[in-house]
């Protein structure tokens, strides 16, 4: 009749060293005009000037209406981490919003 608490430190299975970011222009801090971008967009997106709290990194987020893409160079059997941070802003007066992400790689079943 009571808990037990496991206290003993989890034995790492793999340690993964992350080199550099592969994302050009990940936190949309530079232009997203067609001509000088890494992005790929569809519909309209534009970056924005935001307080701290609204940023996960950077001084910009991104107000999307469509979709964007980037191609980044990878080498077979190498292992990567991808993250992505979405959130809504609260304050505007859309009734539903959508976030979703879709990662697509050769040999890439997940």
């Amino acid at each position: 009749n009571g808990i037990t608490v496991d206290s003993t430190p989890p034995v790492p299975v793999e340690k993964m060293n992350l080199g550099p970011n592969l994302v050009h222009n990940p936190s949309f801090e530079q232009t997203l005009s067609s001509a000088s971008s890494e992005w790929n967009v569809t519909g309209t997106a534009r970056a924005v000037e935001a307080s701290v709290f609204a940023t996960k990194d950077g001084q910009k987020y991104l107000h999307l209406h469509g979709s964007i893409s980037q191609t980044v160079q990878t080498q077979p059997g190498q292992k990567y981490r991808i993250t992505f941070h979405t959130r809504h802003i609260e304050t505007m007066s859309v009734p539903l919003q959508s976030q979703e992400g879709k990662v697509m790689a050769p040999g890439l079943h997940k």
